[in-house]
């Protein structure tokens, strides 16, 4: 595929997944039902005003805590349900450069105390970061396999109602996945040709990842196999090392310098808890899709990134392993924390699955095997399930179609017309998939369980 059209498609794939995760961003989610989301900013504007993070916590160990009410949003009439909110100071959950960024836009656009801070304004960096994600998977798709595995990875990516909404989030896993996604790009552009400038770069945007949140350290063990396995020469692997320790280090070091004590403490607080840990979390990684802690998006499309992972797993292509160990990886973390409680920290398995799934989507379109067209109904059908009527017509047809093509393809056994169908019903499952994040507004919202 000619790089301009790659990069004509890919970028209106980026315009349409702005144009959905724009809409509605200020009440899908609900504000308040993750107050992370204020706190991220709070903490950013304490620090930029005054030197000290303060925020909402939760764990043991922090020494200074007060209950406030701080009506941003009017939460308090809403998810809050009327409870007071305990803030937490000096704040030590997490490394500072999620806040800084979402903090300092809040500033920006006029915010001085906390009450300033609105959801429809500190959700647009999440935004941006998100589109980032969206062009990193087409490009990192298309380095590792194919231009058209980079686009329809990127294009399912930009249309799943699951990571539309979470996207808008002001969750640190919508900040360091990028980074991740573009550090194992420049490391695998470094492995092909040697130019130190990818390496610069990829280990710097895995640097950065660490500051945004400590989970990240995932990708960086990713790179570190990585880099070991497709390079002779040990000092990339060891330098990449070092250089992500030395950037946990000023993390460690400036929370020491504001208070040893509770940064320590803080920091056993938040190894301490579990969220559901074994077997049971692999099982609702799969099947459950949540977005808060109380609400659910029904997503065929990340389902089927499962399978297409799975079948990138048992396939002959020699750059797989760049999606399999970073996705191996974040699992060990994602089990080891203890992390399905939230469905924002599963978001750093999408890219990659989604990539398998463009993988998985031009496997069948060459191979045009009629068993494909039933896979493409899987998020086809859970769409269509919330946006079109299940009596009358429409439900006749849903029956009587699917059966209809797969007696035909059967009988006929032709490869064009398996491709035909294949075609038809994903273009189908993309419409349908725009039409549901379009229903997905604050009426719509309220009605999920």
């Amino acid at each position: 595929m000619n790089k301009k059209i790659f990069w004509f498609f890919l970028l209106l794939v980026c315009l349409l997944g702005l144009f959905l995760r724009l809409r509605n961003i200020g009440n899908v989610p609900l504000p308040g039902q993750s107050q992370d989301e204020y706190s991220n900013a709070w903490v950013g504007m304490s620090i930029l005003q005054s030197g000290v993070p303060v925020g909402m916590s939760g764990l043991t160990g922090n020494r200074n805590e007060l209950r406030v009410y701080v009506n941003t949003d009017r939460i308090f009439q809403g998810s809050a349900g009327g409870d007071a909110t305990t803030i937490d100071y000096p704040w030590f959950d997490h490394p500072p450069v999620v806040g800084l960024i979402t903090g300092g836009f809040a500033y920006v656009k006029g915010a001085r105390v906390f009450e300033d801070v609105r959801a429809a304004v500190i959700r647009k960096p999440a935004v941006f970061f998100s589109i980032l994600t969206i062009m990193l998977i087409g490009l990192l798709g298309a380095e590792l396999f194919s231009p058209m595995v980079g686009l329809i990875g990127a294009l399912f990516y930009a249309i799943s109602p699951l990571t539309t909404v979470m996207n808008r989030m002001v969750q640190a896993e919508n900040y360091f996945t990028p980074l991740a996604l573009f550090g194992l790009y420049g490391l695998f552009k470094f492995s092909q040709s040697k130019a130190k400038a990818w390496w610069y770069l990829g280990t710097i945007t895995l640097m950065l990842g660490v500051l945004m949140k400590l989970s990240s350290v995932a990708f960086v063990i990713a790179a570190l196999f990585l880099l070991k396995k497709t390079n002779k020469q040990n000092w990339p692997w060891i330098t990449t090392g070092v250089f992500v320790l030395a950037a946990v280090s000023w993390w460690i070091v400036w929370g020491m310098a504001l208070d040893s004590g509770a940064f320590w403490a803080v920091l056993l607080g938040n190894s301490q808890r579990a969220y559901g840990i074994g077997y049971q979390a692999v099982s609702d990684l799969l099947t459950t899709v949540k977005v808060t802690g109380t609400k659910t998006i029904t997503d065929g499309w990340v389902l089927l990134s499962f399978l297409g992972f799975v079948t990138l797993m048992v396939s002959k292509e020699k750059n797989k392993q760049w999606i399999i160990i970073p996705v191996i990886c974040y699992l060990a973390i994602y089990l080891f924390l203890g992390s399905q409680s939230y469905g924002w920290y599963r978001l750093p398995f999408f890219p990659l699955t989604f990539i398998a799934l463009g993988y998985l989507t031009v496997t069948i379109f060459k191979q045009a095997e009629l068993g494909g067209v039933l896979l493409s109904l899987i998020p086809l059908g859970i769409s269509a399930s919330r946006v079109i009527p299940t009596t009358g017509t429409w439900l006749a047809a849903w029956r009587i179609i699917p059966l209809l093509m797969m007696a035909v393809g059967y009988f006929v056994a032709n490869k064009n017309l398996s491709r035909f169908f294949l075609g038809l019903v994903l273009t189908a499952a993309i419409v349908v998939s725009v039409i549901y994040n379009l229903k997905i507004d604050i009426s719509f919202w309220y009605q999920l369980s």
